[in-house]
């Protein structure tokens, strides 16, 4: 976890103040928008009136210490944060190494996140066009999804094929030994 030094430093200062408004209300608003993907997935709620309530009731607050509305903290915690943006993070924070970064590259990992990554953000744009009825905002959703899929099958294929034919060339091997032995 890292930690930011705030101007005033104390809490009640009005920087201090903005800073915790415009926590409670990024959470709010990932509440929120989670709990309306899940609605739109078939889950009922209960509890999205009190979310949208505690959206604008933490956005008014922001715009009451700062005299503008929150719309730049919008455009910040919606979108997904990317593999490469987590990846780089976590390395400013200490969390990760160089060391580590390379051995994820090296045995795939990094690319079936990324992979993942991309069906996770063609189906939400799917979604997204089938909650407005979007005729010609679902083929760049499908073609997202459906190269992730494809991504990701090639990468799990992968390992068998190579695993395959090491295993072919250690049993030809064997037997080779095995002849050479007679």
């Amino acid at each position: 976890m890292s930690f930011k030094v705030i101007d005033g430093d104390r809490p009640g200062s009005g920087q201090w103040q903005r800073e915790v408004a415009e926590n409670q209300f990024s959470w709010a608003l990932r509440e929120a928008a989670a709990n309306l993907m899940q609605i739109a997935g078939g889950r009922q709620s209960n509890t999205s009136m009190l979310q949208f309530d505690k959206v604008m009731s933490t956005a008014l607050a922001l715009y009451q210490l700062s005299g503008s509305w929150p719309i730049d903290i919008i455009g910040k915690v919606l979108p997904l944060e990317t593999v490469d943006q987590r990846y780089q993070d976590r390395l400013r924070e200490g969390r990760y190494n160089r060391a580590d970064l390379e051995r994820w590259l090296k045995d795939g990992s990094t690319d079936r996140l990324r992979a993942e990554h991309m069906i996770v953000r063609g189906a939400l744009q799917l979604a997204a066009s089938e909650l407005v009825q979007q005729a010609t905002q679902p083929r760049g959703g499908h073609r997202e999804l459906y190269d992730g899929v494809e991504w990701l099958e090639r990468l799990q294929t992968e390992p068998r094929r190579k695993g395959s034919n090491s295993s072919r060339k250690r049993s030809a091997r064997r037997r080779s030994d095995a002849a050479d032995d007679l």
